[in-house]
């Protein structure tokens, strides 16, 4: 039965699996990380993924990155954990692993990158202290050598989450930034519709940057 699901999720391109996972196979032309506090206009999926630094809606976004990231071929450092995860993407190639030189060449090819919880690496998990309570927790996550968007359909712990993502046999996930504020994301549907999920009524401009598929 589990394998069943598995392949009917990387025929699908969106999906809600069994086990309470929503995926989202992403068919991009590019990707990139928008430096803003707010959504970018367009894109078939964007979401936050970088941590932000503090509350203050008054600094500008570049000075609320927690750490060190590339956006369209800018380079911007900070003081980041020496061993953290590294997604980046240019020449039309996306990666992931630990290098956080990465950053420096896909500045230098016009491209981006960021720095985040490293999930799973090569298809085991690896050890991220986050919340406790159950969130709808969130990955960039690598299948057969394709890209998707995963998520928790309804809020599980993390690490009910990430044994989850075992199951579905993830070779790589990094983390995207969620809880209240940045839960907030949008996708386009089979209908070429924007689709907005845990939308709030309340204001929270407080995001700084957002990973854009397009």
């Amino acid at each position: 039965m589990k394998k069943i699901v598995l392949c009917l999720l990387l025929v699908l391109g969106i999906h809600t699996n069994s086990y309470g996972l929503f995926v989202y196979r992403l068919n991009y032309n590019n990707i990139r990380l928008v430096i803003s506090n707010n959504f970018p206009k367009d894109g078939i999926l964007a979401c936050s993924a970088n941590f932000t630094t503090d509350f203050n809606c008054l600094k500008s976004p570049e000075n609320k990155l927690v750490y060190s990231c590339t956006s369209d071929g800018t380079y911007y450092k900070r003081i980041s954990p020496r061993h953290i995860g590294v997604f980046s993407f240019y020449n039309n190639k996306f990666k992931f692993g630990y290098d956080k030189q990465e950053l420096i060449r896909a500045s230098k090819h016009k491209g981006m990158g960021f720095l985040q919880w490293m999930v799973i690496y090569n298809y085991k998990k690896r050890r991220v202290k986050t919340y406790k309570a159950p969130h709808h927790f969130r990955v960039l996550a690598e299948i057969k050598n394709k890209l998707y968007f995963i998520e928790a359909d309804k809020k599980l712990t993390f690490n009910d989450f990430a044994n989850e993502l075992v199951k579905l046999k993830v070779k790589n996930a990094i983390y995207l930034d969620t809880g209240y504020g940045w839960e907030t994301y949008f996708y386009k549907n089979s209908k070429n519709k924007k689709v907005y999920r845990h939308a709030t009524n309340h204001p929270f401009p407080f995001r700084s940057n957002f990973l854009l598929i397009e």
